[in-house]
């Protein structure tokens, strides 16, 4: 979940585009544990992961991540697109967890790096 957003399993999340020598900012998400009674265990480590030939391009800050989320309770993890080059970038977030339903949690990103005013004028 970011901000208001629902985020389902298979999901998307589109950063949107920035102008090359910027950053997305940081862009939270919550994994919210909608059951009362039992702990939802996020099992793998690291706790999140990101794949694809892009993940480089995104920063994945989990310091404050919690490995047991118990009933109806939140913990969160932060994404940041920092990219290396122009052009569209997407990874894949996972969360493996005791979830018998989604064992593993996964959705992807997109952003695209745009050229600034002044670069795209000097490649003219």
């Amino acid at each position: 979940m970011q901000g208001a957003t629902n985020i389902i399993n298979g999901g998307q999340f589109d950063f949107g585009d920035i102008i090359n020598g910027n950053t997305s900012g940081i862009k939270q998400f919550k994994i919210k544990n909608t059951g009362f009674s039992l702990a939802l265990n996020l099992l793998s480590s690291p706790r999140i992961f990101l794949t694809g030939s892009n993940a480089v391009d995104f920063t994945l800050d989990q310091t404050s991540t919690l490995s047991s989320v118990s009933g109806n309770s939140e913990t969160s993890f932060n994404v940041t697109f920092n990219p290396k080059t122009l052009g569209a970038k997407s990874v894949t977030i996972s969360i493996a967890s005791n979830d018998t339903s989604n064992p593993i949690f996964s959705f992807s990103t997109d952003r695209k790096l745009h050229c600034s005013t002044a670069c795209c004028r000097h490649w003219r």
